[in-house]
């Protein structure tokens, strides 16, 4: 998850310095969606339908969903995240800002964009597993505001 960490951690250094993100393109958010694990405040989930080959490289997009929303971190920060399967190697994308509805709020590209060796952790063994394999295993959901509602609302 340092990926998510560090993609999180630029997008909240945009949006606190006042930066003006470039018009892009949101990353895919297609679902459906795997909750890959909850860690403090946060919980990941991986887009099963955004992943997208470009050239010998695949990118998939990396939900993260904030527990009690701060207000200098979007609730929910999409993050296009591209793997080198060759090298099992990993860079962060294009990030979207999202509201609780999933509305974009804003779209920049990580400061973060250098390759990193993917598959330290147990979720970053799924992400490459099903950006290089397309393979992923266990229970999906289909809407990301209804996992979010319920995350938010679970018993703490």
């Amino acid at each position: 998850m340092r990926t998510v960490a560090l993609a999180a951690c630029s997008m909240a250094l945009s949006i606190a310095g006042g930066a003006k993100a470039q018009p892009l393109p949101a990353p895919s958010a297609a679902g459906p969606y795997q909750i890959l694990s909850p860690q403090g405040g946060k919980l990941y989930l991986l887009a099963l339908g955004s992943r997208v080959r470009s050239g010998s490289n695949w990118t998939i997009t990396m939900i993260n969903l904030e527990d009690v929303p701060s207000g200098k971190i979007p609730p929910r920060v999409d993050i296009a995240i591209e793997f080198d399967c060759t090298r099992q190697a990993s860079m962060n994308g294009v990030m979207a800002g999202r509201d609780l509805q999933g509305t974009l709020v804003q779209t920049l590209m990580s400061k973060n964009r250098v390759w990193t060796i993917a598959g330290q952790g147990p979720a970053d063994r799924k992400l490459v597993k099903f950006a290089c394999d397309g393979a992923y295993s266990g229970d999906t959901a289909s809407n990301v505001e209804a996992i979010a509602k319920a995350w938010r609302e679970r018993p703490k």
